[in-house]
């Protein structure tokens, strides 16, 4: 019990290990170390957390399991990349690796959605849930590209993105009806920090200026911290943390 106690703060470092080192790698994004630093910790944190479920339940829990490993091995792909490095420019033409992992990312919002929504099998529970958030994100998608105007590799991005969401936002909603799930209180973190993740992508922050420097700044920090309360839902459905 004490090892899996360990293990937990460990991983509870490593988060804060890595907020620090993304925060740090923002102000200092030429910075080759921490540059490293970054794309080792942010899939380290996935896969750690993989292991500590995995260890805690002597077996392989589908969903917990899965969801982590598929994020981990799309952040090995996409750290790096335009989409997570706020305010830089992208290239003329986006790796494969980066188009595979934004894929995988895809995968995985559709999986949790569909999970989520087979868990309700009235139809028509699942069909309101999906007119509702197909409704939510085109309304902000429609919002997004009409005041930013982003270039085309980036809408299409956008619009890929969205896609994802929409599954997975249908699935909080079909699963809110008597109570949110385990999954579905983390799915419904996900969607807010993807759908936050949509907005910086498509605002087109500029972060030489004093303004959009705080403002992707802000975006950073509230995404990330997101991102390790996701995490760290999906670790305890697998490991409950032992107090």
């Amino acid at each position: 019990m004490s090892f899996i106690i360990s293990l937990h703060f460990l991983w509870i470092v490593l988060a804060a290990a890595n907020l620090a080192i993304q925060v740090a790698y923002f102000y200092s994004n030429s910075n080759r170390t921490l540059f490293m630093a970054k794309k080792a910790t942010t899939p380290l944190l996935l896969f750690s957390g993989l292991l500590i479920v995995v260890f805690h339940t002597r077996s392989f829990p589908v969903i917990p399991c899965a969801i982590l490993a598929a994020m981990g091995l799309g952040e090995l792909g996409i750290e790096g990349s335009d989409i997570v490095e706020a305010g830089e420019k992208a290239d003329s033409r986006t790796p494969l690796t980066v188009t595979l992992a934004g894929v995988l990312f895809l995968l995985v919002n559709v999986f949790i959605g569909l999970a989520l929504m087979m868990r309700n099998c009235r139809a028509q529970v699942i069909l309101s849930a999906l007119a509702v958030a197909a409704c939510i994100i085109a309304l902000a998608v429609f919002l997004l590209l009409r005041f930013s105007r982003p270039d085309p590799e980036t809408r299409f991005q956008i619009l890929a993105y969205s896609a994802g969401l929409v599954v997975l936002l249908s699935g909080v909603l079909a699963d809110a009806p008597g109570g949110l799930s385990a999954l579905g209180k983390a799915a419904a973190i996900l969607t807010l920090s993807d759908s936050l993740v949509l907005i910086r992508m498509g605002a087109g922050i500029d972060k030489e200026g004093p303004s959009g420097f705080r403002a992707l700044l802000g975006f950073l920090v509230v995404i990330l911290l997101l991102y390790y309360v996701f995490m760290g839902m999906l670790i305890h459905m697998g490991s409950p943390f032992p107090w």
